[in-house]
């Protein structure tokens, strides 16, 4: 049965959108912790057990705690020039979107003489946004990527930005 407006080929009544799914997969670094016990006459000699204990790698096979606070989304340099992100939509097998097509923002301290970000557009916002909680400044919300730059230009007189790469 059909109801009034209801678009025969879609089946769809007027007004009404689908929603569709999407997954955006992310390359982090991060740091764990893993605890272990070293048994030894003196505190000298179980430091020297763990350093041999480490270096032969089986801590591999002990279980690890992942560091709070610790996960940083990878730049697209730092792997490689591969992508660190990777969009999907869950209605298609293949990738839609990698953030090896954006242009890499570089942002330049000019008290310490020295590139201190370099990453995608969406990693400068996040960049920024850590910026204003350092710097305690709660009145100042970004959003996007005018905010962040806005907030930079305004606001960090020793940070510039050196363009795109």
């Amino acid at each position: 049965m059909r109801r009034h407006g209801q678009d025969l080929e879609t089946n769809k009544l007027p007004g009404y959108m689908e929603t569709f799914n999407f997954y955006l997969d992310t390359k982090v670094t991060a740091w764990y912790r893993t605890p272990f016990e070293i048994e030894a006459d003196t505190l000298e000699e179980a430091k020297l057990k763990a350093i041999e204990f480490v270096k032969s790698g089986e801590t591999s096979y002990i279980s690890w705690e992942q560091i709070d606070d610790t996960v940083e989304t990878m730049s697209v340099k730092d792997n490689d020039g591969e992508s660190t992100e990777e969009l999907y939509c869950t209605d298609d097998v293949n990738m839609i979107w990698d953030n090896t097509e954006t242009n890499i923002m570089v942002v330049y301290n000019n008290v310490e003489s020295k590139n201190v970000f370099e990453g995608n557009e969406s990693q400068f916002i996040d960049f920024m946004r850590k910026i204003v909680i350092e710097n305690e400044d709660y009145d100042f919300s970004i959003i996007g990527l005018s905010d962040a730059i806005e907030y930079l230009e305004n606001y960090c007189s020793n940070l510039e930005i050196n363009g795109t790469e």
